[in-house]
């Protein structure tokens, strides 16, 4: 019994709880598409490669763009859980079912998700996770 539960706190640690929520689909966020994607609107590609390569603020991208794609990505980011939020609370059907785990899941995912959008935005390599 002592090692069962010895063995349930060496595993159920924060941190792989988070490696393996970064390893469910759709959570992990790939560095060039979404840079890419994201300063399309704003710049040519020359910069858009220059910002990807080094970072943001050496390849001429204003900061005040890129707190507004944050916004940006934070309104969609948190519209889309709302959304799932607002599904699984439903009453009914296979809707219904497991609402709460679906709820909590799609929150963690949105979470995960934003965090690497935006410590893209500002600088960071990709999350080898």
């Amino acid at each position: 019994m002592v090692n069962i539960i010895e063995t349930a706190k060496n595993e159920l640690t924060f941190e792989n709880i988070l490696m393996k929520a970064m390893h469910t689909p759709g959570v992990k966020v790939n560095r060039i598409k979404f840079l890419q994607k994201e300063f399309i609107k704003y710049y040519p590609k020359e910069v858009i490669d220059e910002a990807i390569k080094n970072n943001h603020a050496k390849a001429g991208v204003s900061k005040a763009v890129v707190n507004k794609i944050s916004q940006q990505v934070i309104n969609y980011e948190t519209t889309k859980v709302t959304g799932i939020s607002f599904l699984s609370s439903l009453p009914g059907g296979a809707v219904a079912i497991g609402a709460a785990a679906a709820d909590i899941t799609s929150y963690f995912a949105f979470i995960l998700r934003t965090v690497q959008e935006l410590a893209y935005l500002y600088g960071f390599e990709q999350f080898d996770l």
